[in-house]
């Protein structure tokens, strides 16, 4: 199991408080459906099955509530604040041309945020630093062309632009 301490970026850990929050709350709802289901019809798994249900989705939200607050305890905070603005790291916002299979003719252009743990969303461009394509990104340069494997056969992304901010992205 890997020992590296997550990266989040402030926006992150912002994120997970408030997930850890809601799964707190959720739990004490959890408890007061299993405390009624208890006192309403047994407490033996054979007299109650619903209650043994209950007793599963505690168990299992208790785990993801440990697993969360320890992934916040342990992470190392990144300032993206003060990353490098020409060189891709975790709070770098850049526009790429991607070359899928050497084909000149169909180059997409794409906008890429490289983002802490649990921070990703596909949908808005915003890459898990851990992601594939983001460790073969990590460390490169404006201009740079970057090739590597994918399923689908081979890409190359050149990096060509880099933004201070998603407003500037969205001012194009």
């Amino acid at each position: 199991m890997d020992k590296t301490p997550k990266k989040l970026t402030e926006e992150g850990r912002e994120k997970l408080k408030l997930e850890i929050q809601k799964m707190q709350e959720d739990l004490k709802k959890l408890r007061e459906i299993k405390a009624n289901a208890y006192t309403a019809t047994g407490d033996t798994w054979h007299d109650n099955p619903y209650f043994n249900e209950l007793e599963r989705d505690e168990q299992q939200l208790v785990v993801k509530i440990a697993l969360a607050e320890k992934t916040m305890h342990e992470a190392e905070i990144v300032d993206t604040s003060k990353h490098d603005a020409n060189t891709v790291e975790i709070g770098s916002i850049f526009k790429c041309h991607c070359c899928y299979n050497n084909d000149k003719d169909d180059i997409e252009e794409e906008v890429f945020e490289i983002v802490g743990h649990g921070e990703s969303s596909i949908e808005e461009g915003k890459l898990d630093y851990e992601s594939p394509v983001a460790k073969n990104l990590l460390g490169h340069k404006l201009n740079d062309v970057i090739v590597f494997k994918i399923p689908a056969g081979e890409v190359a992304y050149t990096i060509v632009k880099f933004y201070k901010n998603w407003k500037e992205v969205e001012a194009e």
